[in-house]
């Protein structure tokens, strides 16, 4: 039997890449990567696809494009 809080783990949240969050919000690209990078959106970034490379893809959990969107009272 799982506990609710395994359960929680076990949900996978669905998550857009940067372009996705970009069409989505209506912003460039690069205005995506620079939140990411002051903080403004949180993301995260999936482990490289090569050992040799060191590019790494970042993704954005669809609710911190539902915060952005959603608004505020």
């Amino acid at each position: 039997m799982t506990t609710s809080r395994e359960a929680a783990r076990n949900q996978v949240t669905p998550a857009l890449t940067v372009t996705q969050a970009a069409h989505a919000l209506g912003v460039h690209p690069q205005t995506v990567y620079a939140w990411l990078q002051t903080g403004a959106v949180k993301g995260f970034r999936l482990p490289s696809s090569s050992p040799k490379s060191t590019r790494r893809a970042w993704r954005i959990p669809q609710t911190e494009i539902q915060k952005i969107t959603t608004p505020k009272n």
